[in-house]
């Protein structure tokens, strides 16, 4: 996954959640490295 999209979903998820977010977790084959361009980001 590209750094700028880990970025942008963890500003949108910042500006929703503020100062309760304490962080988050990446699942699935993204997780695992056996991503493809076709696969879903499970968070």
């Amino acid at each position: 996954m590209e750094p700028r999209v880990l970025k942008t979903i963890h500003d949108l998820l910042r500006d929703a959640y503020g100062e309760r977010l304490r962080g988050g977790f990446l699942y699935g084959l993204e997780a695992r490295g056996q991503a493809t361009p076709f696969s879903d980001i499970a968070l």
